[in-house]
């Protein structure tokens, strides 16, 4: 190195180029040596002497390697596996709803306190607060209780008709 740039460069500066072009390992050691280039170009052949490297470096232009490691193909891996857990999920919320409705009887449709599982929450046209209700049980076989909520009245709120 020093050959090539003759005199045109100061020592200081061919030792800052050289040192960079090291091995962090083996610069960090030298780095604090106040030696000529000459014997830190000798400290540098017996530290890596003493310590060989084992990295391997590809010199060849290998296509399949660089598109393994590029940011599109971890970013399309990564949504593959998110639309396959998706699809999981998709599974699982159906066999929810096949097990649910399996379980299901007639008198779903009220929920635990008795009162409708209506849809919609307001009153349809048809049905107005003025309109006076049917008589709940016109042939006097059942209590309201009975009559309102079926199998299960409770015997505490149960009147004989």
């Amino acid at each position: 190195m020093t050959s090539l740039a003759g005199t045109d460069i100061s020592n200081k500066v061919l030792r800052t180029l050289w040192l960079d072009k090291l091995p962090v390992t083996i610069k960090n050691i030298l780095v604090v040596s106040e030696e000529n280039l000459e014997k830190l170009a000798l400290m540098a052949d017996k530290i890596t002497d003493m310590n060989p490297r084992r990295d391997v470096y590809n010199i060849a232009n290998d296509d399949v390697g660089a598109a393994a490691a590029s940011p599109q193909s971890s970013t399309e891996e990564l949504i593959r596996e998110m639309y396959a857990k998706i699809q999981s999920l998709e599974i699982q919320v159906s066999s929810l709803r096949q097990s649910r409705s399996r379980r299901s009887s007639p008198d779903d449709h009220y929920d635990r306190r008795g009162r409708s599982q209506n849809r919609y929450r307001y009153r349809s046209p048809s049905r107005s607060r003025n309109r006076s209700r049917g008589r709940f049980n016109p042939d006097g076989k059942f209590c309201f209780s009975h009559f309102r909520f079926g199998n299960r009245c409770r015997p505490e709120k149960c009147q004989p008709p």
